[in-house]
């Protein structure tokens, strides 16, 4: 979806960049980069900006041991968790389009010698690569086999987070029906249920 909306436009502007004569044509090469990346950059790291960790852990502390270590977490990663549900697009977005902002970085300079324009979209390249990281973090890591099944203590720990962030998350909106069923799912997981009964006092 992402891709079908930002990725034609992109190609269009490319192309007005190679066949316009103006000076100006080559902006036309940044116009829809900059509008992805600055769409994206708030699920990333500001939704949860203005969420206080207090009331996070107090609302947690009830049911959860580790209620001070996962409200941080949750915090950190509110954004990711509230879009829990389509992240994996946005996520596979992110990583095209970055892969896509560095290729038209090396046709820009190669065929224009223009160093700012360059660098833009090398820069944003980077950015939404960090973004395709961060923007679905939590379910991305719950679900990847190498973490949790790793003998790394570190990569262990944050698939834990990650579970119980999601579960928790659940409960910090319990009118989210898509947010209960993914806790659910993760809880009818007999392996998660081990990992998170030291932490959750609910099993």
């Amino acid at each position: 979806m992402f891709l079908l909306v930002f990725l034609p436009p992109h190609l269009v502007g490319m192309f007005l960049a190679f066949n316009l004569q103006e000076d100006y044509g080559v902006h036309y090469s940044i116009v829809v980069p900059v509008i992805f990346t600055l769409m994206m950059g708030p699920e990333v790291f500001f939704e949860g900006v203005f969420k206080k960790r207090s009331d996070i852990e107090k609302k947690l502390s009830e049911k959860w041991r580790n209620a001070d270590e996962l409200s941080g977490f949750i915090k950190r990663h509110w954004g990711a968790l509230e879009n829990m549900s389509n992240g994996f697009p946005k996520q596979k977005a992110c990583t095209v389009f970055s892969l896509v902002c560095l290729i038209s970085s090396i046709v820009i300079w190669v065929y224009f010698k223009e160093l700012y324009h360059t660098m833009a979209l090398g820069g944003m390249a980077i950015l939404l690569y960090i973004y395709a990281i961060f923007i679905n973090y939590p379910m991305s890591t719950y679900v990847d086999q190498q973490s949790r099944y790793s003998l790394n203590l570190k990569q262990r720990e944050h698939w834990r987070l990650s579970a119980g962030a999601l579960v928790a998350f659940s409960e910090l909106n319990p009118n989210k029906p898509v947010y209960k069923n993914i806790a659910d799912n993760i809880l009818s997981d007999e392996f998660s249920r081990e990992i998170l009964r030291m932490d959750y006092k609910e099993i």
